[in-house]
C-alpha cells in the first residue's frame, strides 16, 4: 500500500515545492534539488514547478488528475479496512458477515460507475455496469442471497 502511495503526483508534488523545496531527494539519480513554484494556473488546474538545479526543467502537474488519483487511493484504502473490519467483527457470524459483504460488493459497482437497484423488499437487484467509456451499458440480474 505504502508503494501505492510513494508514486502519487500529489505526494511527489507537495514534497517538491512545499515540505523539501530546496533539499528535495532524488531517489532515482542520487542527488538533491531544488524546486520552486513558477505557475499556478487555477483555469487549467495546473501547477508549474522549476528544478533549479542542473539541468533546469519546467515540471507540470494537473492538480485535478492528481487530487482524482489521491481520492481514488484512499478510498481503496477505506474500503479494505471495511472489507478486514467487516470478516474480524463478524468471525463466525456467517450470515451477518455475508449481509455486509454484499452491502460492500453494491459500493464497489457503484464507485465503478454502475447503478444498483433493489427490488422491493430486497428481493432481488438489477445492476447496470458501464465497462469502459465506448462500450454500452451491460445489465445482470442478480438474486438476493438466501
Amino acid at each position: 500500500m505504502r508503494a501505492r502511495f510513494e508514486v502519487l503526483q500529489i505526494r511527489k508534488l507537495r514534497h517538491k515545492i512545499s515540505a523539501h523545496s530546496t533539499d528535495h531527494q532524488n531517489k532515482d539519480a542520487g542527488v538533491k534539488e531544488a524546486y520552486v513554484p513558477l505557475r499556478f494556473d487555477l483555469g487549467d488546474r495546473n501547477i508549474t514547478a522549476v528544478r533549479h538545479t542542473s539541468p533546469m526543467r519546467h515540471e507540470k502537474v494537473n492538480l485535478s488528475d492528481a487530487i482524482e488519483s489521491h481520492t481514488r487511493l484512499m478510498i481503496d484504502v477505506v474500503d479494505a479496512i471495511i472489507a478486514k473490519a467487516i470478516r474480524t467483527l463478524f468471525k463466525g457470524h456467517h450470515k451477518k458477515q455475508r449481509e455486509f459483504l454484499d452491502e460492500l460488493s453494491d459500493l464497489r459497482i457503484e464507485k465503478a460507475g454502475g447503478l444498483v437497484f433493489k427490488g422491493p423488499k430486497g428481493a432481488h437487484k438489477i445492476i447496470v455496469t458501464f465497462v469502459g467509456s465506448k462500450s454500452s451499458p451491460t445489465r445482470r440480474r442478480r438474486k438476493q442471497p438466501r
